[in-house]
């Protein structure tokens, strides 16, 4: 997370970066909140790829869960998409457990029931998000397991916006 905030502060201060790629960087919850700062103030970026770093706080591994379920940075996102001051255009919350679960062990065994326990907290910050801000083009969900009224809600905040591309539940639905 002290990588992430030292990020932040660059992305806060540049002119030049309109297209961040993080994948894969175990941010946390708490890098997840430092750069929902500087999206705050940040006039410049344009797509911002989160997939894959644990923003809630927990992952699977080994056949267990790991981590204790934290929606305090997926909130902060979400609170600086709905604040009007970001131009992001494309985010992607890919593979990052947004409700708590993961259907997959972390050695590829598919468990239909899910691993951990589900909650909505975070998912719902990012509906409400999604009502207040026009900005957002393109938001990539997949892989983070949601159960059909998460989905539903995610399609329902988009609904009626033109050209509006959600990727959610392993494939691209166009609104």
């Amino acid at each position: 997370a002290a990588g992430a905030r030292l990020l932040a502060v660059c992305v806060q201060e540049s002119a030049v970066i309109t297209k961040l790629d993080l994948y894969d960087n175990d941010i946390g919850p708490e890098g997840a909140k430092a750069l929902a700062e500087a999206l705050r103030v940040n006039a410049v970026l344009k797509s911002l790829n989160l997939s894959s770093n644990r923003l809630c706080g927990v992952w699977t591994e080994n056949g267990a869960q790991k981590g204790t379920y934290d929606a305090s940075g997926i909130k902060a996102l979400s609170d600086a998409l709905a604040s009007g001051s970001s131009v992001l255009t494309t985010l992607s919350l890919a593979d990052n457990s947004l409700c708590g679960i993961s259907r997959y062990d972390g050695v590829g065994t598919y468990d239909p029931s899910g691993i951990g326990t589900y909650n909505s907290e975070g998912i719902n910050a990012i509906c409400e998000a999604l009502k207040l801000n026009a900005v957002l083009t393109m938001l990539d969900v997949n892989y983070n397991d949601l159960d059909d009224a998460a989905q539903e809600a995610i399609k329902d905040a988009v609904k009626g916006r033109s050209g509006f591309e959600l990727a959610i539940d392993e494939q691209d639905e166009d609104y």
